[in-house]
């Protein structure tokens, strides 16, 4: 039996932060945000015994960074993108003969300059899926 190859996955994440800093007497309230799309390939295995199917894959992440800071009262956003890694692992699991729910975990990097400052965007991301096949 011959197993699957996915040759394209195209997966978008965003995720966003922020916090309270205070800094030389001022308080300064930042926020972070990254998104990214990552595209690749994906190896998926099917099981004859089980409804389920693993997979692992990889390829290249398009990440972007932003920071906004408001400090007495004024705005900044500063951001930039780069490009970087993906890989990850999950499973599909056929409910029914067109319906699969899925669960995806994926780390990507790639470092990104804000503020003339080097900082490392992406990090580990986690998901669930539900779609219809056929």
């Amino acid at each position: 039996m011959t197993q699957p190859l996915s040759w394209l996955a195209i997966l978008s994440v965003v995720g966003a932060g922020q916090g309270a800093f205070f800094t030389l007497s001022l308080f300064t309230n930042k926020r972070g945000s990254t998104s990214e799309l990552d595209i690749g390939v994906r190896k998926i295995w099917t099981l004859s015994s089980l409804p389920i199917s693993p997979y692992i894959g990889g390829g290249i992440a398009l990440v972007e960074g932003s920071k906004q800071t408001n400090s007495t009262g004024s705005y900044d956003t500063q951001k930039d993108s780069a490009s970087g890694t993906w890989v990850g692992v999950g499973a599909y699991w056929d409910i029914t003969r067109f319906f699969t729910l899925g669960v995806d975990m994926r780390l990507s990097n790639a470092e990104v300059k804000i503020a003339g400052e080097d900082m490392s965007a992406g990090g580990v991301n986690a998901g669930i899926t539900a779609g219809l096949h056929w």
